[in-house]
């Protein structure tokens, strides 16, 4: 589970690093936007549960945006 503020509040300061990284949420109509910056510099954009050595990884350079779109069902379509 991961808290995404949709309060409009800027990210952390660059140089401060998460391992899940920091998100911030907007709404886009019935769409919710989320972006998410400073990753510690051992996450792998492609596995991030991987093992260290596996996968360079990305760093502190990885940006994801993801969407998450409202639909009449039970369960939200996820898009990254």
């Amino acid at each position: 589970m991961r808290l995404i503020p949709i309060d409009g509040r800027p990210h952390i300061p660059h140089d401060v690093r998460q391992w899940n990284g920091d998100s911030r949420g907007h709404w886009e109509h019935s769409t919710l936007a989320v972006d998410t910056t400073n990753f510690v510099d051992k996450v792998s954009a492609l596995q991030p549960w991987a093992a260290f050595s596996s996968v360079s990884g990305s760093g502190e350079r990885l940006h994801v945006v993801e969407t998450f779109h409202a639909s009449r069902t039970q369960h939200p379509h996820l898009q990254a």
